[in-house]
């Protein structure tokens, strides 16, 4: 008797967790930023234009 109350018990809680879960289908939201996938929050790469690397370009050629 005691187990077959149980068992009701736990089929009751499972169609409540079901139930919440069908009613909340639609309310989905990421804990994530929604841009933290999209290609403009990519990280742009600067290239380093120092004179030093410039110069040195310069001077190989002249050479």
């Amino acid at each position: 008797m005691i187990k077959r109350i149980i068992g009701y018990i736990i089929t009751i809680v499972v169609l409540g967790v079901l139930v919440f879960v069908v009613l909340n289908a639609g309310n989905y939201k990421s804990l994530l930023p929604e841009d933290l996938f999209s290609p403009s929050a990519e990280i742009m790469v600067e290239t380093d234009n120092s004179p030093a690397v410039s110069d040195s370009a310069d001077d190989a050629a002249t050479e």
